[in-house]
């Protein structure tokens, strides 16, 4: 085993101690959001719409954002048979297919979520105090109501460093992410579709820097 692997193999053995012995208390106490708060997020319809925003993050956080706005009728037909159409196999999504997306995000036409998970700074490398979220997220992700849904997985920065960088390590984030929930979580990596916004999508406009720019967004993108 490579030392780069022996220390991922070190890390996930202490989460699963960790995540034993400690995660319930942290759910209590509101350090960790429970699987049962993530599959009511990602399957009750949601028919509220999102104010648009600009950019994208450095990280994830651990406390669920419902969106918030006007009240939209929900997916038309043809907003469906294209996300249907959006294939969690290897093929890269393109700028346009992004674009469309968000569209249908920011009228309300799909449940999503932010996290605030820890990285390493200016690294894809997953923070150990992050794990137990992504455990429950994993956890969340193979409940009945879930378990046949495809989700993206979308890697958000804030607006420090150059746009090139930032898009990249949104890449790479949403990457580790994916790889985390196929590993460690259970979840069927054929399911997940990892992608980066870079800066391009601020949580908040005005302070390009905030942590809550710095996010992994949670998009159902399985069209009843």
């Amino acid at each position: 085993m490579s030392f780069k692997g022996a220390v991922f193999f070190g890390l996930a053995l202490g989460l699963v101690v960790y995540s034993t012995q400690f995660a319930p208390v942290a759910a209590q106490s509101g350090g960790v959001v429970d699987s049962s708060d993530i599959i009511r997020g990602l399957t009750v319809k949601n028919t509220a719409a999102k104010p648009k925003t600009m950019g994208l993050t450095r990280g994830l956080t651990r406390s669920f954002k419902p969106n918030t706005g006007k009240t939209q009728s929900g997916l038309n037909q043809a907003d469906k048979d294209f996300l249907n159409s959006i294939s969690t196999r290897g093929i890269k999504i393109t700028l346009k297919e992004k674009e469309k997306v968000y569209e249908i995000v920011d009228k309300g036409g799909v449940s999503t979520y932010d996290f605030e998970i820890n990285f390493e700074f200016g690294s894809a490398e997953i923070s150990p105090d992050s794990m137990p979220q992504l455990l429950e997220l994993g956890k969340a992700l193979g409940h009945e109501s879930l378990v046949n849904s495809k989700l993206m997985l979308v890697g958000h920065t804030d607006a420090v460093g150059s746009r090139f960088d930032n898009q990249h390590l949104s890449e790479a984030r949403a990457n580790s992410i994916a790889a985390f929930l196929s590993r460690f979580g259970g979840v069927d990596a054929g399911r997940l579709l990892p992608i980066g916004y870079g800066e391009d999508r601020l949580k908040n406009s005005l302070d390009g820097n905030a942590a809550e720019n710095r996010r992994v967004e949670v998009i159902n993108i399985t069209a009843g």
